[in-house]
């Protein structure tokens, strides 16, 4: 029996654990997926799934979430993990706009209506629709797995590589409801062993009518849903291949924010329920100490986070560096998340347009 052999009857079904990014949502496959690809994500404890993004990164923990978002973005995060795993990420957003009898076009309208940043119908009509659509992809690593032989002796190290590439998009049907969509392929291999799997995510964000007491989101994402981990490991001496399925865990997920009437504090609830899994809260909490800083905290199910933001306004763009860190309470993890992110002024951007603005 080869090493091949042994990597497929023997690592394969523990992998998941091993990359896992949080124990109640271990014993899956690609559970790297559980862990969002921001910063700011990770430092509120995962709860973003009612919460205006910042960045490229927002479509990930909600695709419809980035239809509140109006400016072009790039961004990339480098995830730092214990035992020899690391996290890399790279996504864009591009929005567009388009009016009945218009077609599409780049440049944002301002109308007198947005400007007032009042709602008072369930659904707030508009006379602009918004489309925004995202692209990225995740690299997750784990090295210095040590390998055996049939006997249990130590035949060298090997390296697990796990990738994720998304197709996203939002669409803004009324100024104060958006839905959208991710599409996913997933790629895995280790040694002589391979595994393919695609899943999606669909979610939906609404804004509840302003009130005096601040502004409500509330949220909801069915995430993860298609096809299972599907591995083939070639074993040359027998001149065969042998197959192994590992499940990928769907989840819904339901959330809300509260965003005080200055700005200056909000508080995002999000609750998980994973299948053949309990449900989890995750909780967060920023404070905007003005427009160029952030503080936040959280919990992630079990974990606390915290971490921070900076924006540093330039002539046609804002650059934002954020880090996270997550403390595990069962020693199994403890990450880092460093994000960076340029997000470009369209044309026809004015400040006073709330449509993403009053999140920021």
């Amino acid at each position: 029996m080869n090493r091949a052999w042994a990597l497929g009857m023997l690592l394969i079904p523990p992998l998941s654990i091993a990359s896992a990014a949080d124990s109640g949502l271990a014993k899956s496959g690609a559970s790297f997926l559980n862990y969002s690809v921001g910063a700011r994500a990770l430092a509120m404890g995962e709860a973003q799934t009612a919460v205006t993004p910042e960045d490229a990164t927002g479509f990930y923990s909600n695709p419809a979430a980035l239809g509140f978002f109006d400016k072009p973005s790039f961004a990339t995060t480098s995830g730092a993990l214990s035992y020899d795993r690391a996290l890399y990420f790279a996504g864009a957003s591009l929005p567009f706009y388009w009016e009945m009898g218009e077609g599409f076009s780049m440049k944002a309208r301002q109308t007198e209506e947005e400007s007032t940043g009042e709602q008072k119908e369930f659904l707030v009509e508009t006379p602009e629709k918004r489309l925004v659509v995202s692209a990225g992809a995740t690299f997750f690593r784990i090295d210095n797995i040590e390998a055996r032989s049939d006997f249990g002796d130590p035949t060298g190290t090997l390296q697990d590589i796990e990738r994720a590439y998304y197709v996203s998009f939002a669409i803004l049907a009324y100024k104060n409801l958006s839905f959208g969509g991710t599409a996913k392929m997933l790629r895995q291999s280790i040694d002589s062993a391979s595994a393919k799997a695609t899943t999606g995510d669909a979610g939906v964000m609404y804004e509840l009518p302003a009130f005096k007491i601040g502004q409500i989101d509330l949220s909801f994402v069915a995430r993860d849903f298609g096809s299972d981990l599907k591995w083939t490991v070639d074993d040359p001496t027998l001149h065969t291949q042998y197959t192994y399925t590992e499940p990928i865990v769907s989840k819904y997920i339901a959330g809300a924010a509260y965003t005080t009437p200055t700005g200056k504090w909000m508080l995002a609830l999000d609750g998980v329920k994973g299948e053949s899994q309990q449900p989890q809260l995750h909780t967060g909490l920023e404070w905007r100490a003005d427009d160029h800083f952030k503080l936040r905290l959280g919990s992630n199910a079990y974990d606390p986070t915290l971490g921070f933001g900076f924006a540093w306004p330039l002539k046609s763009m804002d650059l934002k560096f954020d880090y996270a860190f997550q403390y595990s309470l069962n020693n199994l993890q403890s990450p880092h998340w460093f994000t960076l992110s340029l997000n470009f002024l369209p044309p026809g951007f004015s400040p006073e347009r709330t449509a993403s603005s009053k999140h920021l």
